[in-house]
């Protein structure tokens, strides 16, 4: 937040100013900046350090939610207490549990890992500070300083629920559907990437796939259209391949470990995964050559 904008930084002889997407010239709303208080005001719920205690206020700063891009290594929002919105803040106070409250209601107040599906290790985490008497802990859903039975109700409500959106994308080809999905969009360096690739019929008739050459599944990673990695799944030749009613699917689904075909781990950066079917209904084309579908996703890995 840059009082003035690009119009009011000054650029020195021979330097030249890169002005990054992002950047922005309004009030921070500051909460008490005469008195040192450079906590971003929230309707949704700014800490109050004096009292001890979460107030809202009559706006909200345009500095939450509008930190770094997500993406970026510097990104990182997770210290930040739900409501979050999933993005760091600008300012002093961003990425801490002291960041002032986001206005979007996306994640849940029980996912405390942040994994998106509230489970036995958020329990874990909120056991672990059983009727701790303490303020900025997220584990203290209602925000009362105290880790204790109504928060045990608020975590119950939640139990099992998932909000973790999922990284898809399909393609529709003579009424069959070819669906690529992994289980998120950035990952850190060495997480598991939760594959799944699926053909679904869509008609209302029985069609048969791979008639005179067996169906293969292919799962692919590729980086700068190089592949990388590969899991194939595929069936004896001459088999008579795979019918699916109409509504039925097929699918193959697997994990990556983030090493290539080498076995060694791949570098940060942007990666596609592909889902790839060759011998689709009919099998051949005009040419006598199988026919190949692929459906594609991009991940990006993190330091």
């Amino acid at each position: 937040d840059v009082q003035g904008g690009e119009e009011a930084v000054y650029v020195g002889p021979g330097c030249t100013l890169n002005w990054g997407d992002g950047n922005i010239d309004a009030d921070p709303c500051f909460a008490d900046p005469c008195n040192g208080d450079y906590h971003l005001k929230s309707q949704a719920g700014r800490w109050e350090p004096s009292g001890q205690t979460w107030v809202q206020d009559a706006v909200t700063s345009p500095c939450i939610d509008a930190g770094i891009d997500v993406g970026n290594p510097a990104s990182d929002w997770t210290a930040e207490l739900w409501p979050h919105g999933k993005r760091i803040n600008m300012g002093a106070y961003g990425d801490t549990p002291e960041a002032s409250m986001s206005v979007s209601d996306v994640g849940n107040i029980a996912d405390l890992n942040n994994s998106g599906f509230i489970d036995y290790v958020d329990m874990r985490m909120f056991t672990d500070k059983w009727l701790y008497q303490e303020f900025l802990l997220s584990e203290d859903l209602n925000r009362d300083g105290t880790v204790d039975f109504v928060d045990f109700a608020i975590m119950s409500a939640h139990w099992l629920e998932c909000t973790a959106p999922v990284n898809s994308n399909s393609i529709v080809k003579d009424g069959i559907e070819y669906y690529m999905q992994t289980d998120k969009f950035i990952y850190n360096l060495g997480e598991e990437v939760e594959m799944l690739y699926r053909v679904t019929n869509l008609r209302d008739e029985e069609v048969l796939i791979g008639c005179s050459r067996s169906p293969e599944f292919n799962l692919l990673v590729q980086k700068d259209e190089e592949t990388i990695w590969m899991k194939v799944q595929g069936w004896y030749w001459f088999s008579p391949g795979i019918t699916l009613s109409g509504g039925e699917y097929t699918d193959l689904s697997h994990g990556w470990d983030m090493k290539d075909g080498d076995g060694n781990l791949v570098e940060p950066g942007v990666y596609n995964v592909v889902g790839v079917m060759y011998n689709e209904p009919w099998n051949y084309d005009n040419s006598g050559s199988p026919t190949v579908t692929e459906v594609a996703v991009p991940i990006t890995i993190i330091p």
